[in-house]
């Protein structure tokens, strides 16, 4: 790297818990030796801040599935059950669930005037834009086309919004 910065407050956590993931630390003591001056603000941050955030990464694959078929009382949904994915998506429910419920009270409030006259509208477009479908269907069948299409025959070609001008047929 080009430039240098203080660990955050996760990846001190990170460093200073492997002694003791690794049975070399009973005590939990962390020894911190700086080259450089800290700022006392500083360090309380990378000491006393949060961790960071874990999210599983879980995915059951298919060699997984087959090496859990051959252990005999491990099964996938088994494995699915207790993984810590799912542990975080039920954790999650609660605060979704208050989401969707605010969201359909702000559905709810939703007052359209004239809603009548907006519903025959969508209507309208609905079959103005069904009916173009079929024009352009029976314009572009070559049984209704062909009999315009004559040798010679001064034409206009447009795909779309694409305008290839005048040609001759």
């Amino acid at each position: 790297g080009q430039a240098r910065r203080n660990l955050t407050s996760g990846e001190f956590i990170q460093m200073s818990g492997r002694a003791g993931r690794r049975g070399l630390d009973e005590r939990d003591i962390v020894i911190m030796m700086f080259d450089e001056k800290l700022e006392p603000p500083d360090a309380k941050a990378m000491v006393k801040g949060e961790a960071d955030r874990l999210d599983s990464a879980f995915h059951l694959g298919y060699n997984m599935i087959l090496n859990l078929m051959r252990v005999e009382g491990i099964s996938p949904e088994y494995m699915l059950e207790r993984s810590f994915f799912t542990f975080q998506s039920r954790a999650s429910i609660p605060g979704l669930e208050e989401e969707l419920q605010a969201a359909e009270q702000a559905r709810d409030a939703i007052s359209v005037e004239r809603e009548d006259d907006v519903a025959q509208y969508y209507n309208l477009r609905q079959q103005a834009e069904k009916l173009k479908e079929d024009y352009v269907s029976i314009i572009t069948n070559p049984h209704y086309s062909l009999p315009f299409l004559q040798t010679g025959r001064i034409i206009r070609v447009q795909h779309g919004e694409l305008d290839f001008g005048w040609g001759v047929a």
